[in-house]
């Protein structure tokens, strides 16, 4: 069960087209549920995930956490989910709204 954490920073209507680009889990090797879970440090930060040709959520508010609490924690911030296909491509989009945000991601991908 790989399990992917990333600290992103994002400008002002800043957008990161995919946090998982160049990772040997963009593409799933075998059937597999994707799990997101994340926090942000300012209000308006949102996230996007599709696997393969699937949007499984779209512009989902990231809560609010402040950066010292640390996070994101499993048993709060789950944004969502879905189950791909072996060879879909994960695509976890980022968008910062009106701010610069610090963004803190949790990736869970479990085979099924």
């Amino acid at each position: 069960m790989p399990s992917l954490r990333f600290v992103q920073a994002i400008a002002v209507n800043g957008t990161v087209t995919n946090l998982l680009n160049g990772s040997k889990f963009e593409f799933l090797p075998v059937p597999s549920m994707v799990e997101v879970y994340a926090v942000s440090d300012v209000a308006d930060t949102n996230l996007e995930l599709t696997l393969g040709n699937v949007i499984e959520f779209d512009q989902m508010a990231v809560p609010l956490f402040a950066a010292a609490s640390g996070g994101p924690n499993l048993q709060d911030h789950r944004i969502g989910g879905g189950v791909g296909a072996a060879g879909d491509r994960v695509v976890l989009k980022a968008v910062a709204i009106t701010v610069v945000a610090s963004l803190r991601v949790l990736v869970v991908i479990t085979p099924v």
